[in-house]
């Protein structure tokens, strides 16, 4: 982290929540000068350390894990560098056990006193269509983990531009 975020950074994150707010909000709640604050959330969501949400004049901002979020956010700026600490930090039993915590609370079964179809259901061609065709944005991507992957030496030949961005995340 010490590579993407100055000190300064490290206590503007620590200091926002998943929750969206403005720069007003996040200036009032926390003691600092609109100006300030506000010159700093965007600075950070431009360089990819935390969420912007923006519709129109109106920007909310809020922190965002490293994985999927910060790192998906490094790909214009990813070197070698990012690349291998990103490797090494992915491959600890640290980081694994702390995704699985992470994940548990929405990624799990939760009974309502009756079975549950176990099956997977993927789109239609038509249904994945007709999502598209609503999206207001849609952003195609680089996949960061091939480009990640290819930074270290350890890529592969298949294509990279292959991930889609939509909506406020295309943004």
């Amino acid at each position: 982290m010490k590579k993407l975020f100055t000190v300064e950074d490290a206590e503007t994150w620590l200091q926002l929540t998943p929750q969206l707010e403005t720069p007003e909000e996040f200036a009032q709640r926390t003691g600092r000068k609109l100006e300030t604050a506000a010159g700093h959330l965007q600075d950070m969501a431009e360089r990819g350390l935390i969420y912007r949400w923006k519709r129109g004049p109106i920007a909310k901002y809020a922190t965002i894990g490293f994985m999927h979020g910060i790192w998906e956010f490094q790909l214009p700026t990813m070197d070698e560098e990012l690349a291998a600490m990103s490797a090494n930090y992915t491959n600890t039993r640290p980081y694994r056990e702390t995704l699985v915590k992470a994940t548990a609370g929405f990624l799990r079964t939760i009974p309502v006193r009756r079975s549950l179809d176990a099956t997977r259901q993927i789109a239609s061609f038509e249904d994945a269509s007709e999502f598209l065709k609503k999206a207001k944005k849609i952003v195609v991507a680089d996949c960061v983990c091939r480009k990640n992957q290819r930074l270290i030496g350890k890529g592969c030949d298949k294509p990279r531009e292959v991930c889609f961005m939509m909506g406020s995340m295309g943004q």
